[in-house]
């Protein structure tokens, strides 16, 4: 686990660090004093490969909250953490997707259980989301999300309800990290069994406009899982 902390005051954020240490036994801490130093990190050093940030918001809150939200919007992975000695900032952190808020001073047991929970939503996004490298990044797709994934090359392009995304990877490597209502109907084809509505004429159409096609050597492994 990589956690990016910003804080203007070092050695409060020292002090965070260590209590992460004595906590979280092996995940990495990163300081940073500046939000430019603190953006640039995320984004050019770490390419989004970030577990968690931790910010702290002081007088000119609304800005770091808006930097915390734009970030979780690049990288969808990312978890925040918000803390403050002022809580009349509470209910405007929801412009982001904060997994806890803490209040200023710092309390060690509430703290453990902010990064306990964190790492429980970890864990548990892991279980349902399929990582891969988008475009020299970090990305996360949940499972649920995908409609159908096609081969072309070295490449497995990703048909998702967000749109399309591409990494390089081949079917062999893809097919045992995904749950077991994904199914092979072609050499270039996994379809999300959820997500089709009917077979016809040598192909499975999905909800929506999409179809994939079947291929001879597949058609008794898809009718076996699928009912129409």
């Amino acid at each position: 686990m990589t956690v990016a902390i910003l804080d203007a005051q070092e050695t409060r954020a020292i002090l965070i660090k260590q209590h992460i240490g004595i906590c979280c036994k092996g995940w990495k801490v990163c300081v940073y004093d500046n939000p430019f130093a603190f953006v640039t990190a995320v984004y050019d050093e770490w390419k989004g490969a970030v577990d968690l940030l931790m910010i702290h918001l002081a007088e000119e809150w609304e800005d770091s909250i808006l930097m915390g939200r734009n970030l979780q919007d690049f990288f969808p992975h990312i978890r925040l953490i918000f803390y403050s000695e002022d809580c009349s900032c509470a209910e405007a952190i929801f412009q982001a997707r904060p997994s806890f808020f803490l209040k200023l001073p710092m309390d060690r047991d509430r703290l453990a259980k902010a990064l306990e929970r964190v790492n429980s939503e970890m864990d548990e996004d892991a279980s349902e989301s399929l990582s891969f490298r988008y475009r020299g990044k970090c990305f996360k797709l949940r499972y649920a999300s995908i409609r159908y994934m096609e081969s072309v090359g070295r490449k497995i392009i990703f048909h998702s309800d967000k749109g399309s995304f591409e990494t390089y990877m081949t079917m062999d490597d893809l097919t045992p990290k995904l749950p077991g209502y994904f199914i092979r109907c072609h050499r270039s084809y996994l379809v999300n069994q959820h997500r089709v509505t009917r077979c016809e004429n040598g192909r499975l159409f999905l909800s929506g406009v999409d179809s994939v096609p079947v291929s001879r050597s597949y058609q008794k492994e898809v009718f076996n899982k699928i009912i129409m």
